[in-house]
């Protein structure tokens, strides 16, 4: 029995070895390229959440455009897909799996709502574009000017020599010691009171810093408006407003409180 454990030893030995450190306790260890995918993943989850705040602007901005659920979706997507991927608006040849799934987007009323989607897409990326907010989401990358010839090497022309003179060269004048400051003649000024609006032992805060607000593109034209009688909706309202054929609905009977209940 005992070679037998010397042979599981020996194939024991190269899964258990090599240099492994420790990381600090408490802390967990994250596996080959964990960090890059903790971080791609909390980048796109700040993405998704940008994307829902600009969809409220767009709301708050063209409250009664009517815009459907897919349409809500495909912005989502739109906007998130030019800051995650640089997309320039085209949307994608199918529909998403959760389109296709379902058996009531295979009817003429469902195809417009697919179209819905890709209208949703085109312009949830036109929004991030104004946006400017792509720059933010590179590496920046240090190129010189004039691009690769700048990296070539540059020979230096050597001067012509200095032709011998006769004349001797003049001594080298003393350096003045190190903080030495020039005598003047006048007397100096008294001291006077501090400009400073704050006080030396307090610095001052930094200013916030304002970016300018971009200008929303308009919907498409494709989105019909809401009729003078249908009230406007909430913002925070991201139902379908319209059926599928995009027709106006019709106008709902106001219904008032009985008092005396």
């Amino acid at each position: 029995m005992r070679w037998k454990r010397v042979v599981w030893a020996g194939w024991l030995a190269p899964a258990l070895g090599g240099c492994h450190t420790p990381g600090a306790p408490g802390v967990p260890e994250l596996p080959s390229g964990g960090l890059v995918a903790h971080t791609q993943a909390a980048i796109e989850h700040r993405i998704r959440a940008d994307a829902r705040e600009a969809w409220k602007a767009v709301r708050a901005e063209y409250p009664r455009r009517c815009f459907t659920a897919e349409f809500h979706d495909g912005f989502l997507d739109g906007y998130a897909d030019h800051l995650d991927r640089g997309g320039d608006g085209t949307p994608p040849p199918t529909p998403p799996l959760r389109y296709t799934r379902h058996a009531r987007y295979f009817t003429p009323e469902g195809h417009v709502l697919l179209k819905d989607y890709f209208l949703g897409f085109k312009y949830g990326a036109d929004v991030a574009v104004a946006t400017g907010q792509r720059q933010f989401l590179t590496v920046p990358v240090l190129v010189p000017d004039g691009g690769s010839a700048a990296l070539a090497d540059v020979v230096t022309p050597a001067a012509p020599p200095t032709p011998p003179s006769d004349r001797a060269a003049p001594l080298p004048q003393p350096l003045p010691p190190p903080n030495a400051v020039p005598k003047s003649d006048q007397p100096a000024a008294p001291p006077g009171p501090s400009l400073s609006k704050f006080p030396e032992s307090v610095a001052p805060a930094a200013l916030p810093v304002s970016l300018p607000v971009p200008r929303l593109p308009e919907p498409p034209a494709a989105v019909p408006t809401l009729p003078a009688h249908v009230p406007t909706p909430p913002v925070t309202d991201d139902l379908p407003l319209f059926r599928p054929d995009h027709d106006a609905p019709m106008p709902m009977p106001v219904v008032h409180p009985d008092p005396t209940r």
